[in-house]
């Protein structure tokens, strides 16, 4: 974060206070200015990119810098990376140095390549040097290989965020999932189409409403202009709103009186354009019909389980399960008809506690929230 980087005079050499900010990432807090030498050096962002060579830009609404080459090794090498994480594909082995040797050895190109990998090229991969060679072997590039086939058979929630397609994070490729049977029905579908329009007609109605500091020095011409676009706006709103509420793609709003314009998407118009944009894409299109080539093609819609006691629960995760990972039983609460929260509140309905629970369980039990145990939690799954 350059601007921080900048606002908190950090320089390379320097020694630093760090504390953890909320469950895991560590934060700059200070800098020891007192413990420097003199050596130290201002961080000047670079203008090109460290591995492509090309340039590099900031990027208008975030504070990150962007190289904007789509063959740059290392966009290729951590799409792979991502593509193949635990929260997407989950293929175990393909990550850091396998990652990058494959794509410096052209055996990978783009993260669909990896269902053409044979075991004996995978093998053979070199993960060390020339001078100092360290081969992957049969057994490690098995494990692979694997995991690669089991990738096909992934939930089309995995899918959706393994492609890493810009502004959809893991939740809300869930949220897609339970709403769409296929990636096919999400290029194709009206109701996305919808939710994009009723943003942008919700944008308007806001940008016309008159501001109580303008109530007396607004003209009365300008106060009816606004009056009648937001008007026009709202009108051609309702029915989109009602289309989507009847599709089960939104919510009434909760207001008292409210009309369908004011609905609640579950998928947000930023995030349905995002789909929509990428799907029409070269890069979209190309994914898809690899897709289908490949035999691939992962199922969604909302997948209940008949009798669970966890349908409709808010449910907090925390400590380690013995028999799940935590991507696990969240498959599974969400299968359930479940939700997964980070956070404990008055609306949560279930903690699970694993062994080394943390903060979570104590907050549970302030606020009287119900604890279950990996066994308890289990027999809710099973209804």
């Amino acid at each position: 974060n350059e601007d921080e980087v900048s606002r908190k005079d950090i320089r390379i050499g320097d020694m630093v206070v760090i504390e953890k900010a909320g469950e895991v990432i560590p934060a700059v807090v200070s800098v020891r200015t007192d413990l420097r030498t003199g050596s130290e050096k201002k961080f000047r962002m670079p203008t090109k990119c460290p591995a492509c060579g090309e340039p590099v830009h900031r990027d208008p609404k975030f504070v990150a810098w962007r190289c904007e080459n789509l063959h740059c090794p290392a966009q290729k090498t951590r799409r792979l990376e991502f593509f193949a994480s635990r929260g997407a594909l989950d293929v175990e082995g393909l990550g850091g140095v396998v990652a990058d040797k494959l794509v410096e050895n052209g055996l990978v190109n783009e993260p669909l390549d990896v269902f053409d990998l044979q075991l004996d090229q995978l093998s053979r991969l070199n993960l060390g040097t020339a001078e100092e060679p360290r081969v992957f072997g049969e057994k490690s590039a098995t494990k692979v290989i694997e995991g690669i086939e089991r990738g096909r058979g992934k939930s089309l929630a995995r899918w959706i965020f393994a492609l890493a397609i810009p502004d959809i994070g893991k939740d809300t490729a869930q949220e897609i999932a339970a709403l769409f049977s296929s990636l096919d029905a999400i290029t194709n579908s009206n109701s996305l189409r919808d939710a994009v329009e009723l943003g942008k007609l919700r944008q308007r109605i806001d940008e016309n409403k008159i501001k109580k500091n303008e109530k007396k020095t607004l003209p009365e011409s300008e106060k009816k202009a606004r009056r009648q676009r937001q008007a026009a706006a709202r009108d051609m709103a309702e029915p989109i709103g009602d289309r989507l509420i009847r599709a089960g793609f939104a919510r009434p709003a909760k207001q008292k009186d409210a009309k369908d314009w004011q609905a609640v998407t579950i998928i947000g118009p930023a995030a349905a354009d995002a789909l929509l944009s990428w799907f029409a894409s070269e890069t979209g299109r190309r994914t898809l019909e690899r897709l289908h080539k490949l035999g691939i093609g992962p199922e969604g819609g909302q997948k209940q389980v008949r009798g669970s006691a966890l349908g409709g629960s808010t449910i907090v995760l925390t400590g380690t399960l013995a028999s799940l990972t935590r991507d696990e039983a969240r498959e599974k609460i969400e299968a359930a008809g479940g939700k997964v929260s980070s956070t404990v509140s008055g609306k949560t309905d279930y903690v699970v506690a694993g062994e080394d629970a943390g903060n979570k369980l104590e907050k549970a039990k302030q606020l009287g929230i119900q604890i279950l145990n990996e066994a308890e939690f289990r027999k809710k799954l099973s209804g």
